[in-house]
């Protein structure tokens, strides 16, 4: 399972009443190695021009994600 799958999975599960949190559900499925994943310095502009994108599709997206918790929220009682 990539970290992309279990972070969807991790959430699901909040979203869905399994966990009560996502930090519940987090300690659940993350295990810490106690060590850190550093950057490829070579990749930085890549790293870059990624999070230009991702800026605004945050912002953009901010609202929706907000009204689907909350739905979530209602829908699950």
């Amino acid at each position: 399972m990539t970290t992309s799958h279990a972070t969807v999975a991790c959430l699901f599960r909040v979203c869905v009443g399994m966990f009560d949190c996502v930090d519940d559900a987090c300690r659940r499925f993350v295990k810490e190695t106690g060590s850190a994943i550093n950057p490829c310095v070579e990749r930085v502009e890549v790293y870059r021009r990624l999070h230009s994108i991702y800026r605004p599709l945050y912002s953009a997206l901010r609202d929706f994600y907000e009204r689907d918790a909350e739905f979530v929220s209602y829908a699950s009682g």
